[in-house]
């Protein structure tokens, strides 16, 4: 369970929980680009690529199908099962963003990731890792729409929580954001499940708050009584 500790008076430290280092690079990729593709694993991909897209049926030329069942209605079950699977997964990585942003908004997001980039990659840490990015290229798109520039550095701040594990890794953030992160895990801390309305409703949490320029902190991790915590440097 994640606890707040506090090392000083004014000082907030927070409890990391992962096995996993943002900065290792991915030895297996190389190794996976020596196999060349198999006509069985290049129709896979092919029809991975279609679910991705959301084409319909029609598109998918040579697709063997059961006769039990039509084809839109089984490319449908597909491709319910990939967002939904792919927004229980990004929850898991991301569960402040989650709870601010509320489980209708987010699974829209998520289908919006997915449509843009989908998973190249076997394991989901690295491809989860580019969803802040992927916001906040949205919330440029969208200027009018505070809330994703917000939802972006929120889930900066998430990534670093949940996949930060050896001592001294750091993360610079606006002062701000971390103060509404804290906010937000306070919350969640209190209230146990995600609330699925969106915490951003509420007044004092509002992404219009969140506008203004703060000055730039730098996060650091650091290990106490044999755990893992960080707190401003």
């Amino acid at each position: 369970m994640v606890r707040f500790r506090p090392l000083l008076s004014e000082t907030t430290t927070y409890h990391l929980s992962t096995n996993w280092n943002a900065n290792d690079k991915p030895c297996w990729r190389q190794s996976m680009d020596k196999h060349p593709n198999t006509p069985l694993a290049s129709e896979q991909q092919d029809m991975s690529a279609n679910i991705y897209a959301g084409n319909a049926p029609d598109q998918l030329d040579g697709w063997r199908c059961s006769v039990r069942i039509p084809k839109d209605v089984a490319l449908g079950i597909y491709q319910r099962n990939l967002h939904g699977g792919v927004a229980q997964h990004l929850q898991a990585h991301f569960p402040v963003a989650h709870a601010y942003l509320g489980e209708q908004g987010y699974r829209f997001i998520c289908a919006q990731y997915l449509k843009e980039s989908p998973p190249d990659q076997p394991l989901f840490t690295l491809y989860a890792a580019h969803f802040p990015g992927f916001l906040l290229e949205y919330g440029e798109q969208h200027p009018q729409q505070a809330i994703w520039s917000v939802l972006a550095r929120l889930a900066q701040i998430d990534f670093f929580h949940h996949n930060a594990f050896c001592e001294g890794q750091q993360i610079e953030v606006e002062e701000r954001f971390y103060q509404l992160w804290l906010a937000l895990r306070r919350i969640m801390d209190e209230e146990g499940d995600s609330p699925s309305h969106g915490l951003y409703q509420r007044l004092d949490l509002h992404p219009e708050r969140y506008q203004d320029e703060s000055r730039l902190i730098t996060l650091v991790t650091f290990w106490k009584d044999d755990e893992l915590f960080f707190m401003e440097s």
